[in-house]
């Protein structure tokens, strides 16, 4: 699954690392926008003229389920390094919203500043709602250590971008997110990537998430455009309280094995299809998932990506009978 709270599915993003294996940039840039959309490791962005703008995105996003709930959100980000080569500022400013069955809807926006200094990110944000605001705090690390890159960071915010559920918002439930995340790659062009994190709810519920996306094959048909891979990934996730707010099992479990396909049409174009299914030991039912994106090859500066993913794996509801798909863009510029 992935995506946003309850599966992070690891090709979006929320659509993660997978997802934007061959746009780099793009993950790079995706990383400072909505935590809920962030799960990747950077490594440190470096030096850059100094009061240049290097990098303008905009990213939607949009989720729905089989429950009838509806999450949506469109946000625009932009980094200017100003002062000296290892400091840096960015804006960002986006909206969101959530209809759920039987609930009034909750609309919202953002804006945060940000402050880059080498390796260290600190965000000050702000949060609003129909009928109240919060102040949203972020400090991100980032670093690389031979093959590997990393990422440490806590963000505190509503529950809602962790959970897509409107009683988040009604019940005024707040959340500390600390999550850890790690990516290698190596010669033969597999990879893995991993993540750990913990949501600590003020309903007192605690969360512990573990996923893993491990590309273990990878093979380019000679003289041609298209190549692909198999890999393997897995969610892993642990309550410490059930509660009726949002969806809490005290355990679930996803492994899956998934073929990944790839063919560059021009150096302006790729398409990327997937499918894969597995096993959940402990609910006992076979998740799977499919879908497609289309993105960029790094031409110029001009950088974008846009995907659906369908999966029946069980993200925000306990019913074997669970869906959803949820789609999203990226179109970015940097200079």
């Amino acid at each position: 699954m992935t995506n946003v709270v309850r599966y992070k599915d690891i090709v979006l993003p929320n659509l993660k690392k997978a997802f934007l294996t061959e746009a780099e940039v793009l993950s790079d840039l995706n990383a400072e926008v909505l935590s809920i959309e962030a799960y990747v490791a950077h490594p440190s962005m470096g030096a850059y003229p100094r009061s240049v703008p290097r990098e303008l995105l905009q990213k939607g996003y949009y989720f729905e389920d089989s429950d009838d709930v509806i999450f949506a959100s469109y946000n625009i980000f932009a980094q200017q390094v100003s002062l000296t080569k290892r400091l840096g500022l960015g804006l960002d400013i986006g909206t969101f919203y959530i209809q759920e069955q039987n609930r009034p809807r909750q609309q919202g926006y953002r804006y945060g500043v940000s402050v880059y200094y080498d390796k260290w990110t600190l965000r000050l944000g702000q949060n609003t709602y129909n009928d109240f605001s919060e102040f949203t705090p972020t400090i991100r690390y980032t670093d690389t250590y031979g093959r590997h890159e990393y990422q440490f960071e806590y963000t505190y915010q509503n529950a809602l971008f962790y959970v897509l559920r409107a009683r988040a918002v009604d019940e005024r439930i707040d959340t500390h997110h600390f999550s850890l995340s790690d990516y290698v790659t190596w010669r033969d062009k597999t990879s893995l990537w991993s993540s750990f994190e913990v949501n600590s709810y003020s309903n007192h519920d605690t969360e512990i998430v573990a996923q893993y996306d491990w590309k273990f094959f990878y093979d380019k048909v000679d003289n041609t455009a298209f190549s692909y891979d198999l890999a393997l990934e897995g969610w892993y996730d642990a309550h410490s309280k059930e509660t009726a707010s949002f969806y809490s099992p005290k355990f679930a479990d996803t492994t899956v094995l998934r073929v990944d396909a790839s063919y560059r049409f021009s150096k302006y174009m790729s398409v990327r299809a997937y499918a894969g299914a597995g096993y959940s030991f402990y609910d006992k039912y076979v998740p799977y998932k499919y879908g497609v994106n289309i993105f960029s090859n790094e031409v110029e500066h001009l950088l974008y990506d846009v995907g659906c993913l369908y999966s029946n794996s069980l993200r925000n509801a306990s019913s074997t009978n669970y869906n959803y798909i949820e789609c999203n863009f990226s179109l970015g510029y940097t200079w």
